[in-house]
């Protein structure tokens, strides 16, 4: 991102108008403070920390989807096309991550059917309404002694 506070205003109403979609089941923007290459971090000696310019000032989004086809339908929406031609004054750099699942396995400090079992038979137990492997009869077998 083009370091100043007008590209982080205009990456702040990006992800306001794109929260507004009904496609778009959730956006997270983070905007960490800009790296100083003056100022290392972590300070190693004999390390060199340098980061190129175009990764000084970063801006993290989020955008989830509940299926790959609202994502596909978001992205040619009228709104995120025209979002594109304003980025391109902003954004110096881009990187792009797909991520298809996203498990917890502690929540409020409670182990979850995921933490307990693992992931892909949580999925099934939830898929199929397994309710009888969600009792703690059952879930106390995979706990520790």
């Amino acid at each position: 991102m083009q370091p100043g506070p007008e590209a982080a205003a205009r990456v702040s109403q990006d992800a306001a108008a794109f929260a507004s979609s009904p496609l778009v089941r959730k956006v997270r923007l983070h905007l960490p403070e800009p790296y100083d290459n003056a100022h290392p971090a972590p300070p190693s000696p004999g390390v060199d920390h340098h980061v190129d310019d175009d990764w000084t000032t970063l801006a993290v989004l989020e955008i989830a989807f509940d299926t790959a086809l609202a994502a596909r339908a978001f992205f040619e929406t009228d709104a995120f096309q025209a979002s594109l031609k304003v980025q391109a004054q902003h954004v110096r750099a881009l990187a792009a991550c797909r991520v298809s699942a996203v498990h917890v396995f502690v929540r409020g400090g409670v182990v979850t059917t995921a933490g307990l079992r693992g992931a892909d038979a949580a999925g099934l137990i939830q898929g199929f309404g397994a309710l009888n492997q969600t009792a703690a009869d059952v879930t106390s077998l995979f706990l520790p002694a």
